[in-house]
């Protein structure tokens, strides 16, 4: 094998690790907001409950 070959493997070898580390700092980053917008979610669902509660007792 020539050594533009062997280069070429190593360079292909780098760009996985790199794209191995931004894919775990993207997962990090992005779970935090995941969580947040699950636990608003859930309260907006929490108050929609009440307000049907209390229109179906206003009738």
């Amino acid at each position: 094998m020539s050594n533009t070959g062997v280069n070429s493997i190593q360079e292909g070898r780098d760009m996985l690790d790199i794209l191995g580390i931004v894919l775990v700092i993207v997962i990090i980053g992005v779970t935090p907001a995941i969580y947040r917008i699950h636990k608003r979610i859930a309260k907006l669902e929490e108050r929609v409950r009440q307000l049907e509660g209390s229109s179906e007792d206003a009738r």
